[in-house]
């Protein structure tokens, strides 16, 4: 440090530990080292350009500068976080692993018995292991627990799960789930054995327990993009998006939280798709609940939309029916749910582009009632305005709750097996049911898994094209004929 071409690149905001080590007087007798060398503030800068070396695929990196910090250059699949110019780690599971379809035509699997009231946590199971993608990794000759010996064979919930899955696919009679009966307080310290409790629950509970078991032995901590990428997350995981617009005010906020099941209210719906049109319809923030905008600090009419801004492999659906805050009453109503499910309508680019069309209808009103807007051009935006880009997911298991509170009653499950046959999941019971059977409960918990992976061009996922496209698609080949015919 004693040449002064060094010591001009010095801020003169010394902290005081730096102080200490340099005496008094700060850097002033560093600086009278140097000839009495003034001192200025360097200014870092992120490069414009990725770094020129090149990084081991298989490096595991730890992030250390914020989020907008430019990447290095890897393969898209081995980024741990979505978003734009986040550091590439290296994930805990990569999607390419997860398949969301079954390795064979396997059959259901084996009823669980009946520890003392655990059928909640017997038709949890049944369901996780009834779900393809996380069957076919249990089923897989490596293990998916971090931990090993003593610690993985007797609190580990990751490779109990797997333990449990193997054998309840393979086994020929009922099974018992001992670990997961006894270890009930490992899940959630509240949970007692030999007590009615949530089948909700107790299933956010053990999703939440596997996926902090994969990171507990990590080092260093995980940063969030990287614990993300756990198959728990992989499987269940998605995003949502909350976006706060101030009305008279170029302003808009938007926040993103991950999910691992959506919990939709359903007094006021009489069907799954109506009750995601609630959960996705925008909230007017005035009166004693206006919104402060942080860009005039004034309290401005806002409006608030939820939306779905990353699909998960496996789509699990909470249907509130229960009062928590009262006496466990529960809501006693069908709610209509199909084999099929078009997510596509509450994604966050189909309500962008929905909200986008509602402005420029509400601008061009004007027009139209001056008829200066011909009556082909409304029906093109209204015919415009409907369309969206499919997202299909097929049901494959429904918990029930039987009873009338939340203290009391009966939990079974409906579970499509690998070979596409229903059955019912009854404790230590398992049988062949019909569709139409599956599609008259009242469900609790739905569990649909999507038709195509993330990584399947959105074309294949979509299906059939829109009118609209179809049409431009076919006028465009005609004119390519004509324009092709011209030149012969």
């Amino acid at each position: 440090l004693s040449n002064p071409a060094l010591l001009r690149r010095w801020s003169g905001a010394w902290p005081n530990e730096m102080k200490e080590l340099l005496g008094a007087g700060g850097p002033s007798g560093l600086s009278s080292a140097a000839n009495g060398v003034s001192f200025r503030r360097l200014n870092f800068v992120p490069a414009q350009r990725a770094d020129a070396h090149t990084t081991a695929p298989d490096a595991n990196l730890v992030l250390l500068n914020s989020a907008d910090m430019p990447s290095v250059a890897v393969p898209m699949e081995d980024r741990a976080g979505k978003s734009n110019g986040s550091l590439a780690v290296k994930p805990f599971c990569h999607e390419r692993n997860i398949s969301l379809q079954w390795g064979n035509g396997r059959k259901a699997g084996s009823g669980l018995i009946n520890l003392g009231n655990t059928c909640f946590m017997n038709s949890v199971l049944q369901c996780l292991t009834h779900t393809a993608p996380l069957a076919e990794l249990c089923l897989s000759s490596q293990s998916l627990a971090s931990s090993v010996g003593e610690e993985q064979r007797l609190t580990d919930p990751v490779a109990a799960t797997q333990a449990h899955i193997r054998r309840a696919l393979t086994a020929s009679g009922a099974v018992q789930p001992k670990w997961h009966a006894r270890h009930l307080k490992l899940i959630n310290r509240r949970f007692r054995l030999g007590r009615q409790e949530d089948a909700h629950e107790y299933l956010r509970c053990v999703l939440d327990a596997m996926h902090e078991a994969l990171l507990k032995h990590a080092r260093p901590k995980p940063a969030p993009q990287q614990a993300a990428t756990t198959f728990v997350h992989r499987i269940f995981g998605g995003k949502l998006r909350s976006q706060i617009t101030c009305e008279g005010v170029d302003y808009t906020s938007s926040t993103f939280d991950p999910f691992l099941d959506l919990s939709l209210e359903i007094t006021k719906a009489h069907s799954l798709t109506r009750a995601l049109q609630h959960f996705t319809a925008a909230e007017v923030l005035d009166g004693d609940n206006k919104y402060r905008c942080p860009k005039n600090n004034k309290l401005v009419r806002a409006y608030k939309r939820i939306s779905i801004d990353d699909a998960p492999n496996v789509l699990t659906v909470h249907l509130k029916r229960f009062d928590f805050f009262g006496r466990g009453h529960k809501v006693s109503k069908r709610v209509e749910f199909g084999l099929e499910l078009d997510l596509g309508p509450f994604m966050t680019q189909h309500l962008q582009q929905q909200q986008h069309h509602h402005k420029h209808h509400k601008q061009q009103q004007p027009l139209q009632q001056n008829g200066l807007l011909g009556q082909q051009q409304q029906q093109h935006g209204e015919h415009h305005h409907g369309h969206h880009q499919p997202l299909m997911y097929e049901l494959y298991a429904v918990l029930v709750h039987l009873g009338q509170s939340l203290h009391s009653g009966h939990y079974v499950c409906y579970v499509k097996a690998g070979n596409g046959i229903w059955h019912i999941c009854d404790d230590h019971r398992v049988a062949q049911v019909s569709q139409r059977v599956v599609e008259s409960q009242q469900a609790y918990i739905l569990f649909y898994i999507k038709r195509q992976p993330k990584s399947a061009p959105a074309a294949a996922a979509a299906g059939p094209l829109p009118a609209a496209v179809a049409a431009a698609a076919r006028n465009a080949a005609v004119a390519a004929n004509q324009l092709q015919q011209k030149q012969q």
